[in-house]
């Protein structure tokens, strides 16, 4: 059985929402590695990726049900969760450190 293109072009947008979860959570195993290692990161630093991780993770879960269905309305409806949250997680990611760099609050 044939997936229109138009389906398969918005599991392409779900796999990048997937590509970003995944570099979020090798980042993630890095922050534990570090952590275990006897140097922490600062907490606001850790506050700000856990919190654009729930929207990334999110996103990618809702990534991963959009590359299970085939129903043209449920993949538009779950594409635009997919998105919403993975762009909310890279929105607080990249505003929120780029906040903490810019007030010197990352030493």
């Amino acid at each position: 059985m044939s997936v229109p293109r138009a389906v398969e072009a918005r599991r392409l947008v779900g796999k990048f929402v997937l590509l970003v979860a995944g570099v979020w959570a090798m980042g993630a195993v890095a922050f534990i590695a570090t952590g275990l290692q006897g140097s922490w990161p600062p907490l606001l630093n850790l506050l700000v990726y856990v919190a654009a991780g729930v929207g990334l993770v999110l996103g990618a879960y809702y990534s991963i049900k959009l590359h299970l269905t085939a129903d043209r309305s449920e993949v538009d409806r779950l594409l635009s969760k997919a998105v919403g949250y993975g762009l909310a997680g890279i929105a607080v990611f990249a505003v929120g450190f780029f906040l903490i760099f810019h007030f010197g609050g990352s030493s």
